[in-house]
């Protein structure tokens, strides 16, 4: 399948609003509760104007599918990555092109040593595709959930 990958922008607003709230979506993230639009919408105009964070969209036959976030963490060249299917993208094998096409797309535009993903305990789908996606565990205290990292 032909996964393209581009920047998001604010015409993406309703879309990612929708899969941030989605059920699933929500029970995977830290922040475990629905935002509303007004919080949506301060997140994502502040998201898009972080020059050094990169929302992506992953887009099949130009249809969103799914998306890519890389945040910069305080060590310089390291992000952290987390991504959401679009409800009817998932159980369909994409999630491993997505995040493998968003992170060549992040390495072509700028210099990485280290990725990190923060995945809940209970996501096991989530985990599984870190690790077939070359992440290994990383030492930590948390008890509900784990962080995973791939270095460049």
């Amino acid at each position: 399948m032909e996964i393209s990958i581009r920047r998001a922008n604010l015409q993406d607003c309703d879309v990612l609003m929708a899969w941030r709230n989605d059920r699933e979506t929500v029970q995977a993230s830290r922040v475990q509760h629905q935002v509303t639009r007004a919080e949506h919408e301060i997140w994502l105009t502040s998201t898009l104007a972080n020059e050094e964070c990169f929302l992506l969209i992953a887009e099949h036959k130009n249809e969103a599918i799914g998306t890519v976030r890389f945040d910069p963490r305080s060590e310089l060249r390291d992000y952290e990555v987390s991504i959401t299917l679009a409800p009817e993208a998932r159980g369909k094998g994409l999630a491993a092109s997505i995040l493998e096409r968003s992170q060549d797309w992040l390495i072509s535009q700028v210099s990485v040593s280290t990725l990190y993903a923060f995945v809940q305990n209970h996501n096991a789908s989530s985990l599984a595709l870190f690790r077939k996606s070359g992440y290994r565990s990383v030492p930590d205290a948390a008890s509900h959930g784990q962080w995973l990292m791939k270095s460049y």
